[in-house]
């Protein structure tokens, strides 16, 4: 049961627009409901981003989508060569929570929402593979992924 905190503060939405790292907290399996890929399997990707590699100020929460359809397994290879995940060529790999700590470089721009067009929200625009490499997090068993 949650304690009651005095200083508890409602996080800060930050909309970013550049190239930042990120930290892979979490991975979902789902399944597609788009028209061109109903049925396919969904990891929904949550990321933490970050001022900067030190991982000290993060900025932003941001969930992506990798779609297991032949239109769109290109990102999953992207996001192994962006977070450096060791992959032999034509070999089979998966994106699940084994995944949590890997870190990398992404570029975020903000995207209007499709019911309220003022509003804007962050949206992964590209996994970047030309940055240098950020070693991976050991994450805990235990840990939660928030």
């Amino acid at each position: 049961m949650p304690k009651f905190d005095d200083k508890a503060e409602q996080p800060k939405f930050t909309i970013l627009n550049g190239d930042y790292p990120f930290e892979i907290i979490k991975v979902e399996n789902k399944i597609s409901k788009g028209a061109k890929t109903a049925g396919s399997e969904v990891r929904t990707v949550e990321m933490a981003f970050y001022e900067d590699d030190t991982f000290a100020n993060k900025l932003a929460t941001i969930k992506d989508d990798l779609i297991d359809h032949p239109a769109c397994d290109w990102k999953f290879s992207v996001l192994a060569k962006c977070v450096h995940f060791t992959v032999m060529p034509g070999e089979a790999f998966d994106v699940n929570n084994q995944w949590r700590g890997y870190r990398g470089w992404a570029h975020v721009a903000p995207e209007p929402d499709r019911q309220d067009p003022k509003k804007e929200w962050n949206r992964v625009r590209a996994f970047l593979t030309d940055k240098k490499a950020i070693p991976a997090r050991e994450v805990g068993e235990d840990e939660i992924p928030f």
